[in-house]
């Protein structure tokens, strides 16, 4: 089932404010919040649940049924193209499964991966949501709504391309900014309760003058430290379309902005469902809490010039772990057919990305430091 939240007063369709934190139409203005629109499209169903249910009752069969009808139609051959591609995907592994949607706007056929839980039309432009990617254990139980505009994000992706003296000139291009998306990506967030017992050979220093001879003593100790801690919405994105490391590099991610997951704030951006379970992520996430846990007992040893560690035993116990949906804005670019990517917290504007360098620029940088060494050898050589 695909989902647009229409307009109450002008049909239109609305999409999601960043900065106001309501649902807003382009066409006349109007502004709901998100509690109003999902409250209409509540009732909204219940109506036509209501009116499909009389039709049975009574055997009248009119265009809403036929139209039911024809959506039938269209999930069956959602079905045979997937199981088409499943075929496919036997011989060659990197095609990717595809679903075939119908608009709720324009009629048009909405073509998605198996992961896409918010798009757009390719048709009409209007914002669409895949309601059955996010619906019982697949639904986020909540989210932090974008809190930046994309062109302030495009202003700091403008600004940061400019840290790079060697960037070429078309990654600024206004043709390139305007692939700026924002997506809702699906994370976990894991609390875990940690013992640390660490133990370390602790080494004190000291140095005494005997006539000609400088003497070194060095004092070992035998360092114990058992520590208790608590690591509450450690993150990890689920996402198999984004790169780990730089869906790290965005934290931190402010978590008392969080809000109940409601369809309403995907609208006008695009989100994807988690790839893979709690339990596939754990491994990870436990990875990255046994490192925090050792590094807290390790900060608590001080006055000693070395530390060298000897033992330790970190056990973790998981409390809880929840899926939401995090905000980030991507600009994806191909230069000289490599692939870069910069992305940046939808929340508080933190960035990361890898520049690519002109070959072009590097070579007139590198001819200009070569001049200037010229010229002062040249002249080191006339004064002598």
């Amino acid at each position: 089932m695909v989902l647009t939240y229409k307009c109450p007063g002008c049909a239109g369709a609305m999409n999601f404010n960043e900065t106001t934190g309501k649902m807003e139409c382009p066409f006349c203005g109007r502004s709901e919040t998100v509690e109003t629109m999902q409250k209409i499209h509540e009732e909204e169903e219940a109506k036509a649940a209501a009116a499909a249910e009389n039709q049975m009752e009574t055997g009248h069969i009119d265009t809403v049924n036929i139209d039911a009808g024809m959506e039938a139609v269209d999930s069956v051959h959602a079905a045979t193209t997937i199981e088409h591609i499943d075929e496919r995907e036997q011989i060659e592994e990197d095609k990717i499964p595809l679903r075939v949607y119908t608009c709720s706007s324009c009629g048009g056929e909405i073509l998605t991966d198996d992961v896409t839980a918010a798009t757009f039309c390719s048709y009409c432009g209007n914002p669409t949501l895949i309601a059955d990617q996010l619906t019982g254990q697949k639904r986020p139980s909540r989210l932090i709504p974008f809190m930046i505009q994309k062109d302030k994000a495009i202003e700091a992706f403008r600004a940061w391309t400019h840290k790079g003296l060697l960037t070429p000139g078309t990654f600024r291009s206004k043709t390139n900014l305007e692939k700026t998306v924002g997506i809702y990506v699906p994370f976990w967030l894991y609390d875990y309760g940690v013992l640390v017992n660490y133990q370390a050979d602790g080494q004190i220093v000291t140095h005494e003058i005997r006539g000609e001879y400088r003497l070194t003593h060095t004092d070992h100790y035998d360092v114990h430290r058992k520590i208790q801690a608590e690591y509450d919405m450690v993150p990890a994105d689920a996402s198999k379309e984004m790169d780990d490391h730089m869906m790290d590099c965005l934290e931190p991610f402010n978590y008392s902005a969080m809000k109940q997951f409601e369809m309403p704030y995907l609208s006008g951006f695009y989100a994807e469902k988690n790839s893979y379970t709690d339990e596939e992520m754990a491994p990870r996430v436990k990875a990255r809490v046994a490192q925090y846990g050792e590094q807290h007992a390790r900060g608590t040893i001080k006055g000693y010039a070395n530390v060298i560690t000897r033992g330790k035993d970190i056990r973790m116990k998981l409390k809880k772990s929840e899926y939401v949906l995090l905000p980030v804005w991507i600009i994806n670019y191909e230069y000289k057919g490599e692939h870069y990517r910069f992305a940046m917290n939808g929340q508080t504007g933190k960035t990361v990305g890898v520049l690519p360098v002109s070959k072009a620029k590097a070579g007139i940088m590198f001819g200009s430091i070569m001049a200037v060494i010229w010229g002062i050898l040249t002249a080191i050589g006339g004064v002598f």
